[in-house]
């Protein structure tokens, strides 16, 4: 039996093991000067196929959530019940390259 392949991700983003989400991804927010707080955007595509971005996400979060044994409880807790809230833009469905022919 040949081994299924890992679904193409859009670039950037790191596959999670999670019931409820399929990858994250972070970047630093465009002009971001703030060394301390290195805030950016946190980007989850979830396994039913909708995709968020979350503004003003630091670095650490993001890799506090690559690092947890529940993915989806620590976007829970530290992004959906941040407080204050970040704020969430639902984007479309981002494009996966093609494999070369």
């Amino acid at each position: 039996m040949t081994p299924t392949p890992a679904p193409k991700l859009p670039a950037g983003f790191m596959p999670v093991k999670s019931s409820n989400i399929k990858a994250v991804k972070w970047s630093a927010s465009p002009g971001n000067q703030d060394l301390v707080l290195n805030n950016g955007v946190l980007e989850i595509m979830f396994n039913n196929g909708t995709h968020y971005a979350y503004d003003g996400v630091s670095e650490k979060i993001y890799k506090v959530l690559l690092s947890s044994p529940s993915v989806g409880r620590a976007f829970n807790e530290l992004v959906l019940r941040a407080d204050p809230a970040f704020k969430a833009t639902r984007m479309p469905a981002p494009m996966v390259p093609d494999a070369p022919k």
